[in-house]
């Protein structure tokens, strides 16, 4: 596994995993989208072996003069939009959040399990102010990482 795409909007967030993803995987290369759209477009580009995204997420970047339309559960529908067009990488949500709109995270992460099978490799929880997210996301990670031996 080489290359890592990470889709984040929330820029204190998207700093505390690319400086944990630099600290403990130095040899992966991280690349960043902002939005459900820039996320779709580089993962169609290819070359990932692993897609960290976002629950929450707004569907253009917000510097191309758009509404700033928030999808609820994009990062579930971004894994499911690329599935649809044949693009399979593994991929784990990150959300700070427990709900979304009228559905929560564990049934989410229940229906990506299901509709994805071994592409979603599962849910972390995110937050500030405690390091357990980043026990959980290198528990992922590496199997993502061993998997390709």
């Amino acid at each position: 596994m080489k290359k890592i795409l990470l889709i984040e909007d929330d820029e204190n967030k998207r700093n505390d995993i690319v400086e944990f993803l630099k600290e403990s995987y130095p040899d992966k290369e991280t690349d960043l989208a902002l939005s459900f759209n820039a996320g779709v477009r580089k993962a169609m580009k290819g070359g990932y072996d692993l897609m960290l995204v976002d629950m929450t997420l707004p569907k253009f970047d917000k510097d191309k003069g758009s509404n700033e339309r928030t999808l609820h559960n994009g990062g579930e529908l971004l894994i499911g939009y690329l599935m649809d067009l044949g693009i399979s990488i593994k991929s784990i949500v990150i959300t700070q959040y427990d709900n979304f709109g009228e559905e929560t995270l564990e049934t989410i992460d229940d229906r990506l399990k299901a509709d994805c099978h071994e592409t979603y490799m599962g849910a972390v929880k995110y937050n500030s102010s405690e390091d357990g997210w980043k026990y959980e996301l290198t528990k992922y990670i590496d199997n993502v990482i061993y998997s390709y031996h």
